[in-house]
């Protein structure tokens, strides 16, 4: 197969999730569907990105920035729903007050959730997004152009240096990683660990068991770094809900107990982070 015939099949399988979930996301009785809809879009932003030398250059480039867009309101939705989770966790294990202290604030992230899922809905249904889906089912329904000659390039010769590209940049972050490093440092180390692992799942089948062993690798330490991130949002939302003046004197106590529980975990991921060079 060509750049272009693995680009298309790629997308194509990707954009066939992303509509698949939609209608389960806007119903919304399984937050699955948001999820699923949300990991779909990120997959399709990332194989675009990647595969962008044989994909026509400024389509590509609107493609990734609406698909962006719909990634960040289905995230806003979806954050909130792993705090509100963690929250009801850590509600059954309080030790100065009861789970009914927690309450008040689940009432509040609800309250959150429920607007950005209203804008959410609001943009599913606009004749923004509307255009594009219609822009993806014309471009992937056609073929690779015959104008970006690297759509013609055999995917065993263009693989390496897809993947050494991917390689290299999430390597030069993750060794710039250590224990006094920010959270943001931390975050761009999952981002570019979670695109060299798009890059490997969409050329699995040119290498097979090595592409596998790495994925694996990759994904473990994805899920540290993914928790370490939800803690990180987990503090700043009760640094945020801290200044709610209206919190009743139990439900101020859990927001410290709960902050605790969360730095405590953060601190506990640093150190389960591979040290640079490590495996």
């Amino acid at each position: 197969m060509t750049v272009g015939e693995v680009a298309f099949a790629v997308l194509r399988k990707h954009f066939a999730s992303f509509l698949t979930h939609q209608p389960g996301t806007q119903l919304g009785e399984d937050p699955e569907h948001l999820h699923d809809m949300r990991v779909a879009t990120r997959r399709m932003r990332a194989a675009l990105r990647l595969f962008e030398m044989a994909l026509p250059p400024h389509e590509t480039m609107r493609l990734r920035r609406e698909l962006r867009n719909v990634g960040w309101l289905l995230g806003k939705v979806r954050d909130l729903d792993v705090q509100s989770a963690q929250m009801e966790e850590w509600a059954a294990t309080m030790v100065t007050v009861g789970p009914e202290a927690v309450a008040p604030l689940l009432r509040l992230l609800e309250a959150r959730r429920e607007r950005a899922r209203a804008k959410m809905l609001r943009f599913l249904d606009s004749r923004r997004f509307a255009s594009l889906q219609g822009a993806l089912f014309r471009r992937l329904r056609g073929s690779p152009s015959a104008r970006r000659p690297a759509a013609q390039l055999p995917i065993r010769a263009a693989a390496p240096i897809l993947i050494r590209r991917a390689h290299r940049k999430f390597v030069r972050v993750a060794r710039a990683i250590d224990r006094t490093s920010p959270p943001a440092a931390y975050h761009q180390v999952r981002i570019r660990g979670r695109r060299l692992r798009y890059a490997l799942e969409f050329l699995e089948p040119v290498y097979g068991l090595p592409a596998r062993e790495l994925i694996d690798a990759l994904t473990v330490v994805q899920d540290i770094l993914g928790r370490y991130q939800d803690g990180q949002v987990s503090m700043a939302i009760l640094r945020e809900l801290s200044g709610e003046t209206t919190l009743p004197g139990p439900t101020w106590q859990a927001v410290g107990e709960m902050a605790q529980m969360a730095a405590a975990r953060t601190e506990k991921l640093q150190g389960d982070f591979p040290a640079p060079g490590a495996g």
